[in-house]
């Protein structure tokens, strides 16, 4: 959850960090949640709403999943050649 949070949130492979989190939530939600087992009432009530919440968050996932990329507020992908200039003009700085 942590590395596809990460993933969306910074437009790095978001599609690979949304697909974590849809796997993550489709398969620990019905374990975790399962309110339709649960004899008590007040139980039920509380796992069925979390439940629907992690159901909600997959939604929103799969929403994700669907922009295209490059999305506008994505860090930008680093290209080599780039990272050689940059390194490059830092030293030159660096050594003025």
């Amino acid at each position: 959850m942590i590395i596809g949070g990460a993933s969306i949130l910074l437009g790095l492979k978001p599609k690979v960090g949304a697909t974590a989190i849809v796997g993550f939530l489709a398969g620990v939600s019905p374990i975790m949640h399962d309110f339709w087992r649960m004899e008590d009432p007040n139980q039920r009530t509380n796992d069925m709403i979390n439940f629907a919440k992690n159901m909600a968050l997959l939604g929103a996932a799969l929403a994700l999943m669907g922009i295209e990329e490059p999305w506008p507020a994505s860090v930008p992908e680093a290209k080599p050649r780039e990272v050689k200039r940059l390194v490059k003009r830092l030293r030159k700085q660096l050594a003025a």
